[in-house]
């Protein structure tokens, strides 16, 4: 009986540490927010981008926009436009630390702006109306994107950040 214990126990730490290892390497896909506004599946989603202005972006397929490069100017790009009802909501997904000159923003009516950065933004539209979520960066030499720069887009209606995945 001891011996049989000692050898599902074995194969207990085999099975987690495989599926340990295939989450940190993304091996078995997630299922993305239903409470994210932003459709990855509409036609005006990102499109991977060659180089943008010395900034590559390649977006995968479940939403995921990942960044890499050296700034040579600013520059910034429209992820999606969402038609929203008249109410509040919080965008978010940015979380290069330290880049103050990095983000999404919000663009509505005759030019508003919700800006979020690491920080998720919070807006109120008094009407139904359709936003633009804008990625931008600004040209800094202090600064690289790195191969892990990732961002996640979500759009959710209330005052409190959503996660990309569930």
């Amino acid at each position: 009986m001891k011996k049989i214990l000692i050898i599902l126990g074995a194969i207990i730490l085999v099975a987690a540490t495989i599926l340990s290892v295939c989450s940190i390497f993304n091996l078995f896909p997630r299922e993305r927010n239903e409470a994210n506004l932003i459709d990855i599946t509409a036609e005006d989603y990102i499109k991977t981008h060659n180089t943008a202005r010395g900034v590559k972006v390649k977006v995968d397929d479940n939403g995921l926009i990942k960044l890499s490069g050296k700034a040579t100017s600013a520059n910034s790009v429209t992820v999606a436009t969402v038609a929203l009802k008249a109410g509040t909501y919080t965008l978010s997904g940015v979380s290069e630390p330290n880049i103050d000159e990095f983000g999404m923003r919000i663009m509505y009516g005759n030019g508003n702006i919700a800006m979020a950065g690491t920080d998720s933004a919070t807006f109120t539209l008094a009407a139904d109306e359709t936003v633009s979520i804008i990625l931008y960066w600004c040209e800094d030499y202090n600064f690289a994107f790195n191969s892990n720069s990732t961002v996640k887009p979500v759009l959710v209606e209330g005052e409190t950040a959503g996660e990309f995945y569930k």
